[in-house]
């Protein structure tokens, strides 16, 4: 009897233990969840990001937090090469709580990106293996070079590592994925699009500046050869006035009147077109350093975005 009391005990066990298994994210996910109320500001995330139920619980369970940057640093400590807007560290969420109204976009990227880092962690092995094919495909067809670049500062990691960056990269920022990846996508998203449309409004923030930036280092250029050419046209005006004048001043001392007023006329022509061109080197002048002007506040405007991003930067106190 006690052999077979002890038996029953042991399957009672391996039973209790296989189903608590089994069942762990369930029960984790209940223990979690129960009393848990998301704040106003991360339902907002979770509703921009257009999670659907499961990838709503995926993001909640982990209590996701937006935080200050020194908050953010404590939770966040900066291992990776690339700019660090979020992190997942296997129990919770943490979001750098970027304050620049422009890049606004930002947080429901990164909130849906650390909810996918938490989705691929609940993966199985096989599971990983086939998602992890899906992802090969799509990386192969990136065609933006700002993802792959990102990509690409992840090629020290571990594949784990790697694959679970792409599969958080190519989930927030890839518009157009074969449909089987897609169709797996589904389980997290009621749309993907949205959160896509918000990634490409993030990096067009920034595009737009250095397009703007790069218009106007060509109009300098331009202008700094216009400038250059008017300024070897005034030399060698000024050389052909100092000639004119001397031959003038020749002219009036040696008494040949005639001769003088008959050169005075062209002197005073070159000296009107010499004033001309003065007048149009002073505008091309003014004309260059307006455009320096706007640059360099296209520069600071583009600067201060990027220090937005980076919760590590601290402004200099004035004295």
């Amino acid at each position: 009897m006690k052999r077979l009391a002890f038996v029953f005990s042991l399957i009672t066990t391996l039973t209790l233990s296989f189903i608590i298994y089994v069942f762990r994210y369930q029960i984790g996910d209940w223990y979690r969840l129960r009393g848990y109320q998301p704040g106003s500001e991360i339902v907002d995330l979770a509703d921009k990001a257009s999670l659907n139920d499961y990838g709503r619980k995926l993001f909640y369970v982990n209590h996701p937090e937006l935080l200050t940057a020194d908050e953010f640093n404590l939770h966040c400590p900066e291992k990776e090469k690339s700019v660090v807007l979020g992190c997942y560290n296997g129990t919770n969420i943490y979001l750098y709580n970027v304050d620049a109204t422009e890049l606004s976009d930002v947080k429901q990227i990164t909130a849906a990106h650390e909810m996918l880092h938490a989705a691929y962690a609940r993966l199985s092995g096989d599971e990983k293996q086939s998602v992890n094919d899906w992802l090969k495909v799509a990386e192969a067809n990136i065609v933006n070079s700002r993802i792959t670049q990102i990509i690409k500062s992840y090629g020290d990691l571990s594949d784990e590592a790697r694959f679970n960056e792409l599969h958080s990269i190519i989930g927030t920022e890839v518009a157009n994925l074969p449909s089987f990846l897609e169709d797996y996508y589904s389980k997290y998203f009621v749309d993907r699009s949205e959160v896509v449309a918000a990634s490409q409004r993030y990096e067009g923030v920034f595009l737009k500046l250095e397009k703007q930036i790069a218009q106007y280092d060509e109009q300098l250029v331009s202008l700094s050869l216009n400038i250059r050419s008017v300024e070897a046209t005034i030399e060698n005006q000024v050389e052909v006035l100092d000639q004119k004048r001397q031959k003038l001043d020749l002219f009036y001392a040696s008494e040949e009147y005639g001769k003088y007023n008959d050169s005075v006329p062209e002197y005073n022509r070159l000296v009107e077109i010499y004033n001309q061109a003065v007048e149009n080197l002073k505008q091309l002048i003014s004309d260059y350093n307006d455009i320096v002007n706007a640059r360099n506040l296209l520069g600071v405007q583009q600067n201060n975005l990027a220090q937005s991003l980076d919760s590590h930067y601290k402004s200099l106190e004035t004295k």
